[in-house]
């Protein structure tokens, strides 16, 4: 493990020079953990805990990359094709049908509008990470109209994470009636029945988070990633088992951000924040090839990950009668297993051909 330490150092010294590789094994980690949870039919401690910080997670990465300072219309150009196409796009294909009112749930543009327009309302995020970066874009583009100087930088983005927590604590779930999961909402009761439009008190929280991950990428950089990989290892490690201890303290619930869901506010912060330290701190030791492929293409894996599903659970019934396939955690670990393999080569596929790529793997700012 101690092989890396001169490259890690030399990324240390150049803030804004080349891609971070440990967050590519940072989103790959993430990624897992969102097909884990989504393969885990019922609700156990293992499934709450991760719940409680993988989204979070991916803002706390982009907010590694994130710096701002590009013309606007570049900006906007750039997420629309990370982001917003491949929303439309896999929200799209995954439609039952093209009725105006499919159309207007996937407009919408939450986790409970995209539960009647398909099965895919994973893709919430997608919406939700384009308007959390146009907000941090904006307010990076006021930090360097006037706040020039390093003391005012700190009070100034210190405020804007409390106004961002602030927003969307007020505007979370608990605030909105919960209709169910599949609810056809008349076009005069949207708000009502799916809470806030295009995520966007999500996106509040999201950019408070992508906030912490300026912080944690300052920390890393010019203090933790000189130690030893060992060192960091074991850190990593005990600071995972703090965010456990949060965990419980909020109850012990999976409080999820899809559904702006999160129990008591500074338990949930803590949570969220803390599991993530510890888990970009072991990926700074752990780096792998497998984990930077799945990194580099969160997206697509976000997108396709339940059509394969549905082909593995069409094969586990065709072989039922010949295998007696395990139940509740090995199954799980099974399937997310299997997908994930047979996901590499439809992945590689559709980056080698398509002439518009769902996922720039040279942007450094993109999720």
């Amino acid at each position: 493990m101690g092989k890396d330490e001169g490259r890690l150092e030399k990324q240390g010294s150049a803030m804004n020079s080349t891609r971070i590789d440990y967050m590519d094994s940072v989103k790959g980690v993430g990624i897992l953990l969102v097909l884990f949870v989504h393969f885990t039919p019922v609700d156990t401690l293992l499934k709450g805990i991760l719940i409680s910080f993988f989204m979070p997670l991916f803002f706390i990465a982009s907010g590694f990359y994130f710096k701002g300072g590009e013309p606007f219309q570049q900006f906007m150009m750039k997420r629309t094709r990370a982001l917003l196409v491949p929303y439309f796009l896999f929200a799209l294909i995954y439609a039952p049908d093209l009725y105006p009112s499919t159309l207007v749930y996937i407009l919408y543009g939450n986790y409970f509008s995209l539960a009647p327009a398909g099965r895919i309302g994973a893709i919430w995020f997608l919406m939700c990470m384009f308007f959390a970066q146009i907000i941090a874009y904006f307010i990076h583009w006021l930090a360097a109209s006037f706040a020039q100087n390093r003391r005012i930088q700190v009070l100034y983005f210190s405020a804007v994470f409390v106004v961002c927590v602030l927003i969307g604590w007020l505007l979370r779930g608990e605030n909105f009636p919960t209709m169910p999961i599949e609810y056809r909402a008349p076009m005069h009761e949207l708000l009502l029945a799916y809470g806030i439009p295009f995520s966007i008190n999500i996106a509040f929280m999201g950019v408070a988070f992508m906030l912490v991950g300026k912080l944690f990428r300052y920390l890393l950089e010019t203090h933790l990633i000189k130690h030893g990989a060992w060192l960091r290892a074991a850190v990593g490690l005990i600071v995972i088992m703090l965010g456990v201890f949060f965990f419980i303290l909020n109850g012990a619930q999976g409080n999820a951000m899809a559904a702006a869901r999160y129990g008591d506010l500074i338990p949930y912060l803590a949570t969220a924040c803390i599991m993530s330290f510890g888990v970009i701190l072991l990926c700074t030791v752990i780096k792998n090839k497998v984990l930077a492929f799945y990194g580099k293409n969160t997206v697509l894996m976000l997108g396709l990950h339940v059509v394969a599903l549905d082909y593995f659970l069409v094969f586990v019934a065709y072989t039922q009668p010949y295998i007696n396939w395990p139940e509740g955690m090995l199954q799980t670990l099974i399937k997310t297993a299997v997908v994930a393999v047979a996901l590499v080569i439809p992945i590689k596929v559709i980056n080698y051909y398509s002439k518009f790529r769902l996922l720039d793997t040279e942007q450094k700012e993109l999720p």
